[in-house]
């Protein structure tokens, strides 16, 4: 049996008599103890029951062979864990928070935020695979790569080419008919490429229902587009203020177009939260 301040020791409570009793060494009170007895000394060959010095037995089959407990030890301390959870849960939320206003062109936030945040995200990751388990932080970082990777991808694309349509260099018009092309793509329309560009501007009206402003825009884009790829000047009249030279000259620029048609769209046909985790146009050619 065990017991708490001595641990595993030999105990038989059958009562036993005629010199087969057994007493242990810790029910022995006596500072000097007798001599033993010549007669238990015979007899103690034929008692099949094991002493004290004898190790205890195995455990049947379907015994928990667990560790013995050490009975001089107290339960572990429980809050460093529970710390490294809450830091890696209110860290994780903050990232997620921070992401989703990212992927969906929020509020900038500040670098310093970004990069405190960011900090105390990695020491929490790195305090939690230490005092929890090395595979609590790695399921954390794969699950905010999975729900963050693949809107931060189209994000990252959506900002290259839009940083390429306002330089207004000879790319822009190519940059902001591929950005119009995937702002389509993720709302489920997928224009063929063999259709002109004049062509794929009225499937655009027509299947995302823009209002008068959103198909100016549009307008202007493919305007602009065609002055680029067919004039003979080339992209020499696609800059940022391309659009100013078109009939009228009240027309907005290029890089205006662009975001005044990302907004009537949002507006007309905006993508679910699905559609922004994972945009379709990051799985179309």
């Amino acid at each position: 049996m065990y017991f708490d301040d001595l641990g595993w020791v030999t105990f038989d409570p059958t009562p036993l008599s005629d010199g087969r009793g057994y007493t242990p060494d810790y029910l022995d009170t006596e500072e000097d103890p007798l001599p033993p007895d010549p007669a238990e000394d015979e007899s103690a060959p034929d008692d099949p029951r094991p002493t004290s010095e004898e190790p205890a037995p195995a455990p049947e089959d379907g015994q928990d062979a667990q560790a013995q407990p050490d009975p001089h030890s107290g339960p572990p301390a429980q809050w460093p864990g529970w710390l490294a959870g809450g830091l890696l849960a209110a860290t994780t939320a903050a990232v997620l928070l921070g992401g989703r206003r990212f992927v969906t062109g929020g509020p900038p936030v500040s670098t310093a935020v970004a990069a405190a945040v960011g900090g105390a995200w990695a020491v929490s990751l790195v305090l939690a695979g230490w005092l929890l388990h090395w595979a609590v932080p790695l399921v954390v970082l794969l699950g905010v790569a999975a729900l963050l990777g693949p809107a931060a991808t189209r994000e990252f694309g959506r900002r290259r080419r839009l940083a390429e349509v306002s330089r207004g260099t000879p790319a822009s018009a190519d940059a902001a008919w591929r950005e119009v092309l995937a702002e389509c793509a993720d709302r489920g329309l997928d224009i063929p490429s063999t259709e002109t560009l004049r062509q794929a501007r009225d499937t655009i009206t027509d299947r995302l229902a823009l209002d008068d402003e959103g198909r100016r825009h549009l307008s202007t884009i493919v305007q602009v587009v065609e002055r680029s790829w067919y004039s003979p000047t080339g992209a020499a009249g696609a800059g940022p203020s391309a659009g100013a030279g078109l009939p009228g000259g009240t027309e907005p620029n290029l890089a205006e177009a662009v975001e005044g048609l990302r907004a009537a769209m949002d507006r007309h046909s905006p993508l679910p939260w699905r559609g922004q985790l994972v945009p379709r146009s990051l799985l179309s050619r």
